[in-house]
């Protein structure tokens, strides 16, 4: 969540208004221009951001899409584009046979996703804290009040009662 700039549309500051005063994603082991960083869901805005902040950092950036956002994400500026989908990390790994040094897993690939990363590089997936569902209320308020470090992450499987 964020506020919209008043000169933007909801439409357009949806998309981009509270990620434009923030820096390039850091990601440990992957901070030197030229260094590559893979980006699973890449068509999404995780993703999508992800390029567009790592690209501004210098990085060279490996993404997957569908052939249906293959145009999309080369837009966005991915270097390499990889078919998403069962085998990615086998694609990626056949850019750079010794794995990249980081990955965003916009995807939520988890352990499929490692399999891309070279020995001691870094998958940012941050969780901030997992709270059950009915603390949703409580979960805005941490979010709203800044300083969360990571997703909240909401339990449904715990009871609501």
């Amino acid at each position: 969540m964020a506020v919209n700039p008043a000169d933007a549309t909801f439409r357009a500051g949806s998309r981009a208004s509270h990620l434009a005063d923030r820096p390039p994603p850091y990601v440990p082991g992957v901070d030197v221009a030229g260094q590559t960083l893979a980006v699973t869901g890449a068509a999404g805005a995780l993703g999508g951001y992800a390029i567009q902040l790592a690209k501004a950092r210098g990085l060279i950036v490996i993404a997957d899409a569908s052939s249906d956002d293959d145009d999309l994400v080369r837009t966005l500026g991915a270097d390499q584009v990889v078919a998403r989908g069962d085998g990615v990390t086998d694609r990626i790994r056949g850019l750079v046979p010794g794995g990249v040094p980081g990955l965003i897993d916009g995807a939520n690939l988890a352990a499929v996703a490692t399999a891309a990363i070279a020995d001691g590089g870094t998958l940012s997936r941050r969780v901030a804290d997992v709270m059950p569902a009915r603390d949703a209320a409580r979960a805005h308020q941490r979010f709203a009040a800044g300083g969360i470090r990571g997703r909240l992450v909401l339990d449904f499987e715990t009871p609501l009662a």
